[in-house]
């Protein structure tokens, strides 16, 4: 007995000094005030904050800038693309002003669009001092389509045509109009340029106007644009034009060539004035015309264009020099077919 009691004396003594050191090296649980949050309960509130509030991912490649657009229009090359535009239903290209029947001779835009246009021409030609007078007017839908993205095919046509003319003998007309159609396509582009190739056929569907003699018209030609700057861009044409008439009367077969050239001035995307210079030879007489053009254009939107143009001859024939007062002229509100 007296050994089981010391044996188990030797054993306290022997596993004190491991519990008193235990004891030492384990952190003192303090009772908690009422109102105060534990250190492990503070913890898991900032835990829980920053799940709620703190950011989750990086946040500065949110706040670097976006990389610069390229210029609208911009070629490879770093030239101007022609046919390029913010708002495509300005209208581009040459005026579409002409005083021969049918449009015959007017040059077309180089840069094929899909589009239907509708308005109307106007012809006033004024020779007191031969007694001449001549007033035409008439309305006209144009619809063109891209049959390829180089290739625009168009349709022409005068529903409705007014005409008198003043002389010895007076004669007025009412009635259908001129039927054009044609293509133009794109055959060339580079460094800020585009060369289309165009042709038109005229033919005679009026009803009455033209009687013994029906007369068909033919012209082809070659347009040029140059993107020079990003507010100016210069066109060029030259078109060789011929007619022939069919029936009973005689054939009188004509044939000419016209010529000329602008400047299409964009100060604003929406707004474009346009200035040209344009000729013709032959097909009437040796100077057909050197008349001056001018337009503007707008873009009433993202889809809708119109175009007004004039046309004054100051050489040729019944034109200024000749004491005559003769104008043409245009309005055409477009419709952009994307």
């Amino acid at each position: 007995m007296r050994a089981n009691i010391l044996s188990v004396a030797v054993s306290l003594a022997l596993l004190a000094p491991s519990w008193v050191r235990a004891q030492e090296h384990e952190p003192a649980v303090d009772e908690e005030e009422p109102g105060t949050e534990s250190p492990a309960e503070s913890h898991a509130g900032a835990f829980e904050d920053d799940l709620v509030t703190g950011p989750l991912v990086d946040p500065e490649p949110y706040l670097q800038e976006a990389p610069p657009r390229p210029a609208s229009g911009l070629l490879p090359d770093g030239s101007l693309d022609p046919c390029a535009t913010e708002l495509r239903s300005r209208p581009i290209g040459p005026l579409q002003v002409s005083a021969l029947d049918g449009q015959l001779g007017m040059p077309s835009r180089a840069c094929p669009r899909s589009e239907i246009a509708l308005g109307g021409d106007v012809l006033i030609v004024a020779d007191t001092a031969d007694f001449y007078g001549n007033i035409r007017a008439s309305g006209r839908v144009r619809a063109s389509m891209l049959l390829d993205p180089n290739v625009e095919g168009f349709v022409s046509w005068e529903p409705l045509r007014y005409q008198t003319v003043i002389s010895s003998v007076t004669a007025d007309y009412l009635g259908l109009g001129y039927l054009s159609y044609g293509a133009n396509a794109r055959v060339w582009a580079d460094g800020g340029r585009v060369l289309s190739v165009t042709g038109r056929m005229v033919l005679p569907t009026t009803s009455g106007l033209d009687q013994a003699s029906q007369p068909l018209g033919l012209d082809v030609g070659v347009t040029g644009a140059w993107q020079a700057d990003a507010n100016f861009r210069f066109h060029a044409w030259l078109v060789l034009l011929g007619s022939i008439g069919v029936g009973e009367g005689p054939a009188e077969p004509r044939g000419g060539v016209r010529l000329g050239g602008g400047v299409d001035w964009r100060p604003y995307e929406w707004l474009a004035f346009v200035l040209e210079l344009a000729s013709g030879f032959g097909y009437t007489d040796a100077l057909d015309l050197l008349a001056g053009q001018a337009g503007v254009r707008l873009a009433l939107g993202t889809e809708v264009g119109l175009e007004l143009a004039a046309s004054l001859p100051f050489l040729g024939q019944r034109a200024l020099d000749s004491g005559a007062l003769p104008l043409a002229g245009t309005l055409m509100l477009s419709w952009h077919l994307r």
